[in-house]
């Protein structure tokens, strides 16, 4: 990231957050936000970006969603 925005994280409706940067990450997975689930037990589905492939999620209503990414990234799915 350009070195001024080093450390910050915009948070929508919030404003800007401080995090410590690091040199690099990896992706866990990717979150369609223009989707909205509406299985309870949705199939896994899979994204490919820049020939990697990736789970995918759709986005869920309710304001139980962002502690349900937090867990997807602590544990993996299981599937049914």
């Amino acid at each position: 990231c350009p070195a001024p925005l080093r450390g910050m994280i915009e948070a929508r409706g919030l404003g800007l957050l401080q995090a410590d940067p690091l040199p690099s990450c990896g992706v866990a997975f990717a979150v369609d936000l223009d989707q909205t689930e509406t299985d309870r037990l949705p199939p896994l589905r899979q994204i490919t970006f820049l020939g990697h492939p990736l789970a995918l999620v759709h986005k869920v209503e309710g304001g139980h969603f962002p502690a349900m990414i937090f867990q997807y990234l602590r544990a993996e799915r299981i599937p049914v």
